[in-house]
């Protein structure tokens, strides 16, 4: 075995190695501030499972109760129903389909309904079919007068079996379509009021001027379909009326909301619009507006149909709607006089279905801003320690700036494209 004696380091030696040992001087970058390998793998990982988390959460459905079961809401009893009106085909207002044949199913079960309640002795279920005539003026898109001739609305009525209540809670949805599609979700399966719709919104108003139950009405949901199935989003809400949107929040077992959708769809921008809009503005009504959306290229289509909207779906909104709407006429705001003019003072939105989170704009307002002083202050922060300089901060607003001009060009590319090749709903 051989020991080795270490000798006293030269001069020379000990200042390389306190060259190479010392630390990055302040102001310049040193190795230890770049990402590597394994910081990527691990952000990579964390981003996969954080995706794949979401992407469970937002394909799960509750299971299906079955249609013996009469205790709970049924997916199984509501698409039978769905099936016999959508396997009617199109029912555009004043057709054969729509006038005998979707009328005699949804009148015939609502005639089975009422025979039903009254062996229970608890309630009382009264039946109306109405048959108006009317114009309005409609702010959609352009500014038109909009004049319609005995449309149909089938409307029930359930309440004590001592009299109507004083007040109500209206649901609705229509049982109307486009000329070329089926309308399974838009909007056969929403098992609720009838109304005619697609024929801008005629029946909505024929209803709320001038049928007399409208007087008792102190709130609305209003169900719709621009797709085919998947989680049903709450995407209006208001105006005013801040507890129709915290009894939803509150109540919804499979919450699905989002004030930026609200915000996009009130914007105009979106080719679209609901009854919402008439009980808002023709009944002064506030109320609640959802809708299913997942594979939207569905909507106004052949393609519309009840196998495309998979099991518990129809389960899952029918629970949620169910205890929306025993929350809200248990609710003693239901009791009282709306203020319609109060603004809609939340934000709210769910977090991939598990809870939901909700606050007033004057909380919003605070983080916006607090998190813009924030991000400055740490701009400065780190422009006066040197990590970068006023030349990396434009470089980087310039490629940025770069990438949006490309993205954008490239979206009217592919825009002109389709339209010059007619090959718009291609799929």
């Amino acid at each position: 075995m051989e020991v080795r004696r270490r000798g006293p380091q030269k001069a020379d030696d000990v200042s390389s190695s306190l060259r190479s040992h010392s630390y990055s001087p302040i102001g310049k970058k040193s190795d230890q501030e770049f990402i590597g390998f394994r910081h990527w793998l691990i952000l990579m990982v964390f981003v996969g499972i954080l995706y794949g988390t979401v992407v469970f959460l937002h394909r799960h459905m509750p299971a299906v109760t079955p249609g013996s079961d009469y205790t709970q809401f049924s997916e199984e009893r509501a698409r039978n129903l769905l099936r016999r009106l959508s396997g009617l085909g199109p029912r555009p207002s004043g057709s054969e389909n729509l006038e005998k044949k979707a009328f005699d199913i949804v009148h015939g079960k609502l005639k089975e309904i009422e025979d039903t309640v009254a062996n229970s002795g608890v309630n009382r279920l009264e039946i109306d079919v109405q048959r108006p005539t009317g114009c309005f003026d409609l702010k959609f898109l352009s500014s038109f007068t909009l004049c319609y001739h005995k449309v149909t609305n089938i409307i029930a009525r359930i309440g004590p079996k001592s009299g109507p209540a004083k007040q109500a809670l209206l649901l609705n949805c229509h049982y109307d379509t486009m000329p070329d599609t089926p309308g399974a979700t838009d909007d056969a399966v929403s098992p609720n009021l009838k109304y005619s719709e697609e024929n801008f919104l005629q029946g909505a108003h024929g209803f709320i001027e001038q049928h007399p139950w409208r007087y008792t009405i102190r709130a609305f949901i209003n169900l719709e379909g621009t797709g085919s199935g998947g989680r049903e989003i709450l995407f209006q809400s208001g105006p005013g009326n801040s507890w129709l949107l915290q009894t939803y929040l509150e109540a919804a077992p499979h919450p699905h909301c989002s004030v930026m959708a609200q915000e996009i769809f009130q914007s105009g921008i979106i080719p679209s619009d609901t009854d919402f809009r008439i009980f808002r503005d023709h009944g002064h009504i506030s109320g609640l507006d959802i809708a299913y959306t997942k594979n939207g290229w569905v909507y106004h289509t052949e393609f519309d149909e009840e196998w495309r909207i998979e099991a518990g779906a129809i389960q899952r909104a029918g629970e949620n709607i169910l205890a929306v709407v025993n929350a809200i006429v248990k609710s003693p705001y239901l009791k009282q006089a709306g203020h319609f003019e109060e603004a809609n003072k939340w934000v709210f939105y769910d977090v991939v279905g598990l809870f939901t989170v909700y606050y007033s704009t004057q909380v919003a307002e605070f983080l916006n801003i607090g998190v813009i002083v924030a991000v400055l202050l740490l701009v400065l922060y780190r422009l006066s320690r040197g990590f970068y300089s006023l030349k990396d901060l434009f470089d980087t607003f310039v490629h940025h700036a770069a990438a949006l001009l490309a993205m954008t060009a490239t979206l009217v590319l592919i825009i002109v494209f389709v339209n010059v090749m007619d090959l718009i709903m291609c799929w």
